[in-house]
């Protein structure tokens, strides 16, 4: 622990503050990481999904813009 606490005053107030964030990313991540599955299911379960129509739409206006040309200068 003194090591790390040797090499965190060496470190300039940015690389500090950087520093600390990593930590409380660290926190979070650990915090995040003993998430119950149920609630995880719970909001994939709300993830809209696209229709047939819904693609056909995307592949009209693509079909569009490869019909553009280029305007020559």
């Amino acid at each position: 622990m003194n090591e790390l606490l040797l090499k965190y005053n060496q470190l300039d107030d940015v690389s500090k503050i950087t520093a600390l964030n990593f930590i409380d990313y660290l926190f979070e991540k650990k915090a995040n990481s003993s998430l119950d599955l149920s609630d995880y299911k719970k909001k994939i379960l709300n993830v809209s999904t696209w229709s047939e129509e819904d693609f056909t739409e995307f592949e009209n206006n693509r079909k569009i813009f490869d019909n553009w040309t280029v305007e020559q200068w």
